[in-house]
Formats: C-alpha cells, sequence, structure tokens
C-alpha cells in the first residue's frame, strides 16, 4: 500500500471512530510505529486531524482529505482513467469539466494532446492547467471557493451554469451505488454538479473504482442520469453488473 493510500484509510477510520491509536494503525497496515507517527504529523499539518498522546482524533477537524493526498491515491488509474475520457473530446467540442483528481487527469491529457474545445470548469486547478493554450477557450465560472477541492461552489456557480448549453460534462463524485446514485461530501458541492448536469446533453462520470459502492454524504443524482461511466479493472463486477442495468455505458481502463 502506498503511503498516500494509507493515509486516506487513515482519515476514513477516523470517520468512522472520531479516534486512532498509533499502535492499532501499525498493526493494521504492517508498518513502524514512526512511519504512522509520520503520517499522523502529515496530516494534522495538512489540517485534517488533531494529534494526541499515543494517536489522533478528528475533533474540530475537517474529515476531507487534501487535494495534494487525493491526487497522489490510485493515481495510475486515474490517468488512464483521462486518458480514456479524452477520447470523447471531439474538435470543437464544448464541454464541462468538473472539479476532483480524475477529472484533473482529463485536462492533463487535454493538455498533452491538444485539439480545438471550449471548455467550463468551476476547478482553479484545471483552468491553470489549460491556460495559454490556444486551442482551448476557457470560461471559470464563479462562486465561493472551496480550499479543499480548489473548486468554486455557491448559489453563483449555479446560476453561472444555468446559462451555458454544452455537449458533456465529465463529472466526479465522492461515493457511487447503483441504489443512492452520485454522492458528495456536502449540499453546497451536490448543488453545483446537478447544475453542470443539467447544461449538459451527455453525462459521462470519470471514478476510480474506490468510489464505488461508497454513498457520498449527499446524493446529487441517480445511475439513469449518467450515461458513461470510465472506471478501472479493479472495480466490483458485481457493482458494474448493477450499474450496467439501469442502462449505463461502462468502460474499464
Amino acid at each position: 500500500m502506498l503511503a498516500e493510500e494509507r493515509r486516506l484509510r487513515i482519515i476514513e477510520l477516523l470517520r468512522e471512530q472520531k479516534s486512532v491509536e498509533i499502535g492499532e494503525l501499525s498493526e493494521l497496515f504492517a508498518v513502524a510505529q514512526e512511519t504512522i507517527r509520520r503520517d499522523l504529523k502529515r496530516l494534522e499539518d495538512e489540517g485534517v486531524l488533531r494529534r494526541t498522546h499515543g494517536g489522533a482524533t478528528i475533533e474540530g477537524r475537517q474529515t476531507i482529505a487534501p487535494l495534494s493526498t487525493r491526487a497522489e491515491a490510485n493515481r495510475d488509474e486515474k490517468e488512464r482513467i483521462g486518458r480514456k475520457a479524452l477520447e470523447y473530446v471531439k474538435e470543437g467540442d464544448r464541454i464541462i469539466i468538473d472539479g476532483g483528481t480524475t477529472t484533473l487527469q482529463l485536462a492533463l491529457a487535454l493538455k498533452s494532446n491538444r485539439r480545438s474545445a471550449s471548455v467550463v470548469t468551476n476547478a482553479l486547478n484545471i483552468a491553470l492547467e489549460l491556460a495559454g493554450l490556444p486551442e482551448l477557450a476557457i470560461d471559470v465560472v464563479g462562486g465561493t471557493l472551496s480550499e479543499s477541492s480548489l473548486t468554486l461552489i455557491g448559489p453563483e456557480t449555479e446560476r453561472a451554469l444555468a446559462r451555458y448549453r454544452v455537449s458533456k460534462v465529465f463529472l466526479a463524485a465522492s461515493g457511487i451505488t447503483p441504489e443512492w446514485g452520485l454522492g458528495i461530501s456536502n449540499s453546497f458541492e451536490a448543488a453545483v454538479k446537478q447544475a453542470m448536469i443539467e447544461a449538459a446533453d451527455e453525462v459521462i462520470l470519470l471514478v476510480d473504482s474506490t468510489k464505488l459502492g461508497k454513498e457520498g454524504l449527499v446524493s446529487f443524482a441517480p445511475m439513469k442520469k449518467v450515461d458513461r461511466l470510465i472506471t478501472d479493472e479493479k472495480a466490483d463486477p458485481t457493482i458494474i453488473d448493477a450499474i450496467a442495468r439501469l442502462g449505463v455505458d461502462i468502460e474499464q481502463v
């Protein structure tokens, strides 16, 4: 297990238990206690947890992993998903790229394999990656900055998106189940994603397999709203089959 994946799992345990102990984590991940201490120090520096004697707690802290940690987790899978998603960006397309670590990989693929397109995004890091490319017209919708994701959210963002009509939206989610649908960590982000779906003729969901089978805190769309799911080959076949039965086209890379 990579360090980034281990730290994400520590955050998940903190969400469930509210506190963790170094000895238990050391046994769970089969690493030295000093390694766990370094993990906890890194997460404390990023504002995720508060270290205690012999462990850590999330009392009074955010429980969303920092963007840098999320970006490194399952990076190879996300890169493959991003490259596959690029195949659905045609010359002259009008698209929305949602904020997220997997959708960022689509932006990086688009940057490396230049083609003409109009891109709307609420993600500052995605806008910066694509800035200065003459083939692309970039619109950044306004709103309130979410520092944990570097996205702009809120009523102003929703109003701005309502003025657009695009051929495709490349969407992110923090959890997906056939029954619950698409989930995210808060209602503000959920409302923005709903506005993105309404603005697009086609909805393409980009998520790595770790998101499948998890329910996000807030549901923002049923699976029937999704036209295509691009994920990796590690996805649970049972979940993939259930999603496919709902009429979603699925590609695994």
